[in-house]
Formats: structure tokens, C-alpha cells, sequence
């Protein structure tokens, strides 16, 4: 469900080697609020993007404002970056999982409230090749269609249709851990491990057309989901996080394809 940046066009690899680390932090960033990745063929750096100094005694300060200060056009997308607008953030297509004793389905996801991001914390352990950060949402609405079949909370439950979800005081905490190594001769980075945990304040939530569209058993299924809304997020957690971290993982390595490590981080 739950569902990031720099100055002048660089065209010398030297500064590029010694600013790489922190634009290329702010993009996994981007990466993160929008669950696309940003492909980085191109040779330059819009003007637009801050950068920051790996000397800057406020790394992680300057990263974060470098974030903040690209709010408005992350609203709107960034084609030549390939990152799409996160106002709405619409994810098509369909995301599978299964937990215990519960199957769900969603697709046609739109996520609204995106754009008021708050950058909590940033870390960056270069030496170790550790990243981390914490975003916050004040609230998010999610809409989109279903199919569950399973049990929440020891209440049966089926239904395919409509999604609604509210959702309040939204933290996301990622973790990544990466290494260097060699492909065709070039060190490139990868990385190994993404933990996601996500915390829910509150919420509520309608699923439509529960047994086949019996309106008085869907409504009672919904009032008793709502009534035990942390028990129904503390059911479905588990899936959420391991979907979130499959699906950042395999993106974030895509944005390191065929870029030379040792020039954008040198030693």
C-alpha cells in the first residue's frame, strides 16, 4: 500500500567522482516515494539538483534539504529523470501476495498525500556501504481494486472489487546494506539486503463487493476490519514490508547498472 537532487550540469568526471555519493543517495530517495526506478544513462545533471560535498561536515542535512527543495517538480514528475509524479503515485500493475492463512491481490493502485513527505532522518555510512532512512506521511489515501481470499483477524473473508484506504502518521523506515563487484571488468555497486518497516498511527478501510456484493455481510466484515484496524495492519505488515523491499531491491540495482563505482566513489 505505502506507499527524492542537485546544481550545475556536470560535465568533468572528477567532480562527478566526488559528489556521486550524496545526489545518488537523494535518487534511491526518489526511488523510494515514487516505487520507480531512475534510469541514469544520461551524461549530465540538471541544473535543478543540489549539490552536496562529501566534506560537508552536514552531509546528511544537505541531502535531506536537497530533497525537500525538489517537493514541487516530484509533485509534478520529472521525465528526463524517469521518475513519474507522486501526486497521485499510480501503481498498475498487479502486486501478489500471500501471507498466513490470507491471500491478496491489488492493481489500478492510486496513492494521494505523497507529495507532504517529511525526511525524518538520513544516514549515510559510506565506509560500510550502509544506507537509512525514515520518511513520514501525514496521511495517505489509497484506492484501487482487490481480491482476497483468507482469514483477518479469524474472520472469513472473499471479495473482489474496489479498495478504498485512509491511512494516518505513516512512517517508513529503510534500511539497505550493498557491496561493490566486479562485472565485464567494472566495479559497479549492489546492493544485497533492503529492510523496510512500516508503521501505521491509524486508519480505515472499505473493500467492495465482499461475497460477491452481500451488502449487510460486507458491511459487517468492514465494520469489524475498521473496529481492529492495527490487529487487520498487523496481519497484512509482514506482506506489505516483503513486497515493498522485493520491489525497491530490484529497482535500486537497476539504477546502478553500468556505472563505474571506482569513478563515481573513488577512494
Amino acid at each position: 500500500f505505502f506507499c527524492v537532487a542537485r546544481s550545475k550540469v556536470i560535465t568533468s568526471v572528477d567532480r562527478l567522482s566526488r559528489t556521486m555519493p550524496h545526489w545518488f543517495v537523494s535518487l534511491l530517495t526518489v526511488r523510494v516515494l515514487t516505487l520507480g526506478w531512475v534510469p541514469l544513462e544520461a551524461k549530465t545533471i540538471p541544473d535543478y539538483l543540489h549539490v552536496c560535498h562529501r566534506s560537508d561536515p552536514e552531509m546528511n542535512v544537505c541531502i535531506t534539504k536537497s530533497v525537500e527543495s525538489l517537493r514541487d517538480k516530484l509533485i509534478a514528475g520529472l521525465p528526463e529523470l524517469g521518475v513519474p509524479p507522486i501526486e497521485p503515485l499510480i501503481i498498475e500493475e498487479p502486486i501478489s501476495t500471500q501471507g498466513a492463512g490470507i491471500s491478496v491481490t491489488t492493481k489500478d493502485l492510486k496513492a494521494y498525500g505523497g507529495g507532504n513527505f517529511t525526511i525524518k532522518d538520513l544516514k549515510v555510512d559510506s565506509a560500510n556501504l550502509k544506507y537509512k532512512f525514515i520518511l513520514g506521511f501525514d496521511h495517505l489515501a489509497i484506492d484501487g481494486h482487490y481480491v482476497v481470499d483468507g482469514k483477518i483477524i479469524m474472520i472469513p473473508i472473499k471479495g473482489d472489487g474496489d479498495l478504498k484506504c485512509d491511512v494516518y502518521d505513516v512512517e517508513g523506515v529503510v534500511e539497505m546494506d550493498s557491496k561493490v563487484e566486479n562485472v565485464n571488468g567494472q566495479n559497479e555497486l549492489r546492493f544485497l539486503t533492503m529492510k523496510v518497516d512500516v508503521k501505521v498511527g491509524n486508519g480505515k478501510v472499505h473493500l467492495g463487493n465482499l461475497f460477491g456484493g452481500d451488502k449487510l455481510i460486507g458491511e459487517v466484515i468492514n465494520a469489524a476490519i475498521n473496529l481492529n484496524f492495527q490487529y487487520f495492519i498487523k496481519e497484512l505488515k509482514p506482506i506489505i514490508q516483503e513486497t515493498l523491499s522485493h520491489f525497491m531491491i530490484k529497482s535500486a540495482n537497476k539504477i546502478c547498472d553500468g556505472l563505474n563505482y571506482d569513478e563515481l566513489a573513488p577512494e
